[in-house]
């Protein structure tokens, strides 16, 4: 009989007002807020680059275990880190950075336009689609179901951190399970299954103004009200501080990683104009 655990929600910093994406406040969730005072004619548009202002860093890849009847009885593959970073050589554009306003009135902002979101375990990764993105992050409203399903055929677990707290264990492949998260801030998933290269994200929001840099590092916001924000710039550190390993093997069990790059900067958006706000990691 299938046995699976209850996701336990906590309260972590709030989308919109919140001052960091990684810092947590404590409260009570709240119900979302729903754009009342939404004005197309007093929006403006907020558009740039993310890009990498240091060398071009070299990441090394994971290594992915497999215990065999061979000789050596362990057989080695090399995997990619999930947050290991897309920067283009030439451009210094830097994709896969999720760029957001923080000062936004839900009720001002436009109406809810990211599609909605399900996570899978295929491939030996965390693979988050979002409409037809597919890769390591994705926003969802808060309150609104996410999916979840393991396409492996050995049991997977999924870690959740952050603004959750829990896991989520697959015993079965194809069998989805839908969770909800009710309060604000950044979900962190990883793998509970010893596959230390897996990361992914996904984050609560209030307001739609969050977005994926493209590959060559730009983003767009269209039809936000005028007023004066932060835009933030962030990607998940892929610089291990502490690894923890297997007592028995001596094998990686979870990486600790460094705090993530963030950067931030001013913008001022005015009715029908376009403001160019570029942003650079590291800051």
């Amino acid at each position: 009989m299938r046995f699976v655990l209850p996701l336990l929600v906590c309260c972590a910093a709030g989308c919109g007002t919140e001052p960091s994406a990684s810092a947590g406040a404590p409260g009570a969730p709240s119900e979302p807020a729903k754009p009342s005072a939404f004005a197309p004619s007093e929006c403006g548009t907020v558009t740039g680059v993310v890009s990498w202002s240091a060398p071009v860093p070299h990441v090394p890849t994971a290594t992915r275990s497999v215990f065999r009847s061979i000789e050596s009885g362990v057989e080695m593959f090399p995997v990619r880190l999930a947050r290991a970073p897309h920067i283009d050589p030439a451009s210094r554009g830097f994709g896969g950075v999720v760029v957001s306003l923080r000062g936004v009135d839900p009720a001002r902002a436009k109406p809810w336009d990211h599609e909605s979101a399900s996570v899978s375990l295929e491939g030996e990764q965390l693979v988050v689609k979002q409409g037809p993105r597919t890769g390591r992050t994705a926003f969802v409203r808060r309150g609104e179901p996410v999916s979840f399903v393991s396409r492996e055929a050995d049991f997977r677990a999924v870690r959740v951190r952050g603004a959750a707290f829990g896991s989520l264990p697959f015993p079965d492949a194809e069998k989805p399970l839908s969770r909800a998260f009710d309060a604000h801030g950044l979900v962190e998933l990883s793998s509970a299954s010893g596959h230390y290269w897996q990361s992914a994200e996904l984050f609560v929001c209030d307001h739609p103004y969050y977005a994926v840099s493209a590959p060559d590092g730009r983003f767009t916001f269209t039809n936000v009200p005028a007023g004066e924000y932060t835009l933030a710039a962030w990607h998940p550190n892929w610089n291990v501080e502490r690894v923890e390993r297997y007592p028995e093997t001596g094998l990686v069990w979870r990486n600790e990683y460094a705090a993530p790059f963030e950067s931030t900067r001013r913008v001022l958006v005015a009715p029908q104009r376009t403001v160019l706000a570029n942003v650079s990691l590291p800051k």
